[in-house]
């Protein structure tokens, strides 16, 4: 009769291509492995360590009563198929992300970033962000600044961002988190641009300001594609943020990240007006 590490054994083999295939991985010869099987001999503590790391249980597993190490198994098996699945799923981002790095070349570089804040009601954040290629994916990588009015900007406190890129759908899509305090994803979604050449993007952005009680909230946003000969340092000195009058805010700009739903929308969408 068949003892439970025989039959625990078995069945673990069972989950395989064949008995062959596995004697030739593990390099155990099939008619030893037979006697293992048949309960006829105990492998030894080589042969025994080469079968649990193919098989992926322990010694112990091997050695519990044969009806529980089905149910073990079999629960091994069900996470299984589901890591199998979420992997499928995340596959299909992971695809995503590669098959949008020739789309979005043209839309490389620096960018002024306007929307109305999330966390200071009434004023315009204008910040900075480039989209970058890195080892064949592409990146977001901002920076945000808050300084009162005249102040300097090495006084100023900053918020930098980094980020992944997506092109589907004639859609962009901007997923970034928060680098320093790291408490906070946010995604940004935009209207590509027709013309050869990026002048202005419009979309959404949506985040969760902590200044606020970390109410999710919404906006209209613009990217002003910055001329590649722009100083960086100049780029940065112009960031912060300003009432809606303020002159470091174009007033197209300001008419097109206005909040207002009129009409008979219902929500906010991104300004086809450009």
């Amino acid at each position: 009769m068949m003892d439970d590490f025989s039959l625990n054994l078995k069945l673990a083999c069972s989950q395989h291509r064949s008995i062959s295939h596995i004697c030739r991985k593990i390099g155990i010869n099939r008619q030893q492995f037979n006697k293992y099987l048949s309960g006829a001999v105990q492998p030894s503590r080589h042969n025994l360590a080469k079968i649990i790391e193919f098989l992926g249980i322990s010694v112990g597993d091997l050695h519990i009563e044969h009806s529980k190490f089905s149910i073990l198994l079999h629960e091994r098996n069900q996470r299984s198929m589901g890591d199998s699945r979420l992997k499928l799923r995340l596959g299909y981002l992971d695809e995503v992300y590669q098959n949008s790095t020739q789309r979005l070349q043209k839309y490389l570089g620096y960018y002024h970033t306007y929307f109305y804040s999330l966390a200071a009601p009434g004023m315009i954040t204008k910040s900075l962000i480039n989209l970058f290629e890195d080892d064949g994916r592409i990146y977001s990588k901002g920076i945000e600044v808050i300084r009162e009015p005249g102040e300097r900007l090495s006084n100023a406190c900053l918020f930098k961002y980094l980020g992944s890129v997506a092109y589907l759908e004639e859609t962009i899509y901007i997923r970034e988190h928060e680098t320093l305090v790291k408490g906070t994803i946010s995604q940004t979604t935009l209207m590509p641009s027709y013309h050869s050449r990026v002048g202005l993007l419009s979309g959404l952005t949506l985040g969760v300001p902590s200044t606020r009680g970390r109410v999710p909230a919404c906006a209209r946003v613009i990217f002003e594609k910055l001329d590649p000969q722009y100083s960086l340092r100049l780029a940065l000195g112009d960031c912060g943020r300003f009432d809606a009058d303020s002159d470091a805010i174009p007033k197209r700009i300001e008419e097109l990240i206005r909040n207002n739903i009129t009409g008979e929308n219902q929500a906010l969408y991104a300004n086809n007006q450009i």
